[in-house]
């Protein structure tokens, strides 16, 4: 499995039952490899990394990008991150 930045988002909540619904649906669509529960903190954040599958085309093989050296064909497994926000500025804190 290959860690690069290639997908790094945070989406942000006035609703805490809806981030959670989102969370769920991103659990079942993708495989989750950590969650970090930051909502104890003032930012009020919930932390997921999860693996996004890619499909590369054969061409990489022939590309002299640097970045691409050494990926071959083929569908390789990245690992991404989403931050998911609450606003807690209607809750009280």
């Amino acid at each position: 499995m290959n860690v690069y930045d290639l997908l790094r988002c945070r989406k942000r909540y006035q609703d805490a039952d809806l981030m959670m619904k989102e969370i769920a649906a991103l659990d079942k669509k993708f495989k989750i490899v950590r969650a970090k529960n930051k909502t104890a903190e003032p930012l009020s954040q919930f932390l997921v990394n999860f693996v996004y599958k890619i499909n590369y085309p054969g061409w990489v093989h022939d590309n002299t990008n640097p970045y691409w050296k050494g990926i071959s064909a083929g569908v390789k497994e990245h690992v991404c991150e989403m931050q998911f926000i609450l606003d807690r500025g209607d809750l009280g804190d």
